[in-house]
């Protein structure tokens, strides 16, 4: 019948050995086998040499942990200050920068929470990041008088416009403010003694009166005088002064 409907000869599937179906890994057997072993010291490992027999050895140094490099620092935004301009006030700066008097107050030392028109305070550093006061002549001439207290308002218009910036007219204006100071401690040193002349000394001799009468200048010795005259004659500081 099979050859009339032409399928050919019918064979049942050839059946597996069933040991194929238990077939396992060498790597399991190994593993089954340590099992069986005892508990190998905490520096030591079993490993099966090429006999099949299982041995100690010794286990690889771990190796050193790799540190993750840090993380850098997160870049502070840089700070904000404010130029105090004639008329502001501290609640004026907090509406306009959005804080409070008390933060204010924490990042400048010396300002008083509760002096509302800013007395004594010349820049104030704003907390936080946010708008930055424009930078106006106005501004800039604050800033150059509040760095250098004895300018007036001429002389910080003159800095800056000799200036290529603030920072700049800043440095110029310490720079002559220390000179005239120098200048006037100079003039102010007291003077020295004024210098001494050499003082004369005369030395003094006898010489007989008809040589003395000879000399120009001389007078006529008078009746009754002595054989000799006393004559002076200057001589250079240091010398010795003999009179005979």
């Amino acid at each position: 019948m099979a050859g009339i409907l032409g399928i050919g000869t019918f064979t049942s599937p050839r059946r597996r050995d069933a040991r194929d179906f238990h077939q396992v890994t060498n790597e399991t057997i190994q593993a089954m086998a340590r099992s069986q072993l005892p508990s190998p010291p905490d520096d030591k490992a079993w490993a099966r040499r090429e006999d099949g027999d299982w041995h100690l050895v010794d286990k690889p140094a771990p190796e050193p942990p790799v540190e993750a490099p840090p993380a850098p620092a997160a870049e502070l935004p840089p700070a904000r200050e404010h130029v105090v301009l004639p008329g502001e006030t501290l609640p004026g700066l907090c509406l306009r920068y959005k804080t409070t008097a008390r933060a204010l107050a924490r990042a400048n030392p010396l300002l008083d929470a509760k002096d509302q028109g800013l007395r004594g305070i010349a820049i104030v550093r704003i907390p936080g990041d946010g708008p930055t006061q424009p930078v106006t002549e106005e501004v800039n001439l604050a800033r150059l008088r509040a760095s250098c207290p004895g300018l007036s308002l001429s002389e910080a218009r003159f800095y800056l416009s000799d200036a290529a910036s603030v920072e700049d007219a800043i440095a110029r204006a310490r720079d002559d403010d220390a000179w005239e100071r120098e200048q006037r401690k100079a003039a102010k040193a007291p003077a020295g003694p004024p210098p001494r002349s050499a003082p004369v000394i005369a030395v003094a001799h006898q010489v007989p009166v008809a040589d003395a009468c000879e000399a120009p200048g001389a007078v006529d010795a008078a009746p009754g005088a002595v054989d000799a005259e006393v004559v002076f004659e200057p001589t250079a500081v240091g010398d010795a002064v003999l009179i005979t």
